[in-house]
């Protein structure tokens, strides 16, 4: 493992890029960057601040960084990468080329990388979730890998989230809420129940119509689907306690209407129960005040 600057060879290979901040514990996010550099035979490339006003602290931050990935994964190798500009212009610079870009869930910068990287995003949180007791030891992962999905939500991400639990030998859950404010049913009229069941059913035929596709692609992955008539963020915050990984696509309801009601994705990333991975969408990125895609009254939920 070397902690200089990456060589020649090694700038022909595939890398994941991990931000490193003097005020912000490095643990987590590295353990998680370097078991993924690992898992898919990639390097590391440590993004750190040339920041003269706290010189000493970015050198500490990748001290106790390169410690934990020897630590933790020997034979992966690690590199810094000493950045000259703001550590989110690095890191959007470096997600042109890296497979990944991992930061820890207390960076400030989480917002403005998962709505700009080119490479999807990984947000981890200072904790990862670890098996949970009386489970046996078995060569498939005992944590199903997770995938949000809206009516809006890419191909990319779908195909990105059965990629992972296909390679992890996990399950995936598929995760699909809904509401109609139209429907009540505390109301005493029978029709009301009849028409959520219609909604419901409806939701959950377009749910499996979007995974057809991938289960082609991917039939040794056991996709199970869960449809919830519930806040998004609020549904996926619990059931992703025990996930190995969940997968989100990059908000596109604009910023005029995310500053009525922030989008699940940037809720989650923000305070993340598991690993949190945002792809970004197959176009180029943008961002604006305006929707990139037509929204409706459940989007004034989280």
């Amino acid at each position: 493992m070397r902690s200089d600057g990456p060589t020649e060879d090694q700038r022909r290979r595939g890398w994941i890029a991990a931000v490193v901040e003097p005020e912000i514990s490095p643990a987590a996010a590295m353990r998680w960057a370097v078991r993924e550099a690992r898992r898919r035979d990639l390097d590391v490339r440590v993004l750190l601040p040339d920041d003269h006003r706290r010189h000493l602290g970015c050198h500490r931050a990748f001290a106790v960084a390169l410690s934990v990935a020897r630590q933790t994964e020997p034979d992966v190798v690690v590199s810094a990468v000493v950045v000259d500009q703001p550590i989110e212009r690095a890191g959007l610079a470096a997600s042109a080329e890296a497979e990944l870009l991992v930061l820890p869930a207390a960076s400030p910068h989480v917002d403005g990388a998962l709505m700009s990287a080119h490479c999807p995003v990984v947000v981890v949180p200072d904790e990862a979730p670890t098996p949970r007791p009386g489970r046996p030891r078995h060569s498939q992962d005992p944590f199903p890998v997770m995938v949000a999905v809206g009516p809006a939500t890419g191909s990319e991400v779908i195909e990105f989230a059965f990629a992972e639990a296909g390679a992890r030998s996990a399950g995936l859950l598929a995760v699909r809420t809904w509401h109609d404010p139209l429907i009540d049913l505390s109301a005493p009229l029978g029709r009301q129940a009849g028409r959520w069941d219609v909604a419901h059913e409806a939701v959950a035929t377009e749910l499996d119509q979007q995974l057809s596709l991938c289960r082609l692609a991917y039939p040794d992955v056991v996709a199970e689907e869960l449809v919830v008539d519930d806040h998004c963020a609020d549904l996926l915050v619990a059931v992703a306690m025990h996930a190995r990984l969940l997968v989100l696509g990059r908000p596109s309801r604009g910023a005029l209407l995310d500053s009525v009601a922030t989008s699940p994705a940037r809720v989650l990333a923000r305070r993340p129960p598991c690993p949190v991975v945002v792809v970004p969408p197959a176009q180029p990125a943008k961002a604006g005040w305006l929707p990139a895609r037509r929204v409706g009254v459940a989007d004034l939920r989280s």
